[in-house]
């Protein structure tokens, strides 16, 4: 019931790249040019660990315009320079430095969406009712 009020009562919409994002908040990044995601070697090491076009995750930090996300998916990766397929880290934390040829999309609850699916579960409890009601026992007519 949560998964599917989640997927249906929530859609991504633009985001401004120069306003700070809550912490935990669904987001997605997109770009036409490939664009690197970091992995943290270390406390105050990044290595670029693909590049992608994609990528969609959690808000963990946002400083400037240096986005830190929980990802729990895989990303697209870009091909590799070599023309050979690339791999993005599919759990953990990436890095995007974001640039203003990006579109950045947050998640959030759609009104109309909400309403329908509230209407929607009214309309299926009201027939499940009415079926019970229609197939209850009768005492037998005298």
């Amino acid at each position: 019931m949560l998964v599917a009020w989640t997927q249906a009562c929530a859609v991504y919409g633009p985001a401004p790249l120069n306003t700070p994002l809550t912490e935990w908040r669904e987001v997605r990044v997109r770009s036409a040019e490939p664009f690197p995601l970091k992995v943290a070697t270390s406390a105050s090491t990044l290595v670029t660990a693909c590049r992608a076009t994609d990528v969609e995750g959690r808000v963990r930090r946002m400083a400037g315009d240096t986005l830190v996300l929980a990802t729990s998916r895989d990303a697209p990766a870009a091909p590799a320079a070599d023309g050979r397929p690339g791999t993005c880290p599919r759990y953990g934390d990436v890095t995007v430095v974001l640039t203003p040829a990006m579109a950045l999309d947050a998640k959030e609850v759609d009104g109309e969406r909400t309403t329908g699916f509230v209407i929607g579960l009214a309309f299926a409890a009201m027939g499940l009712v009415l079926y019970h009601i229609s197939h209850a026992p009768r005492p037998p007519v005298t």
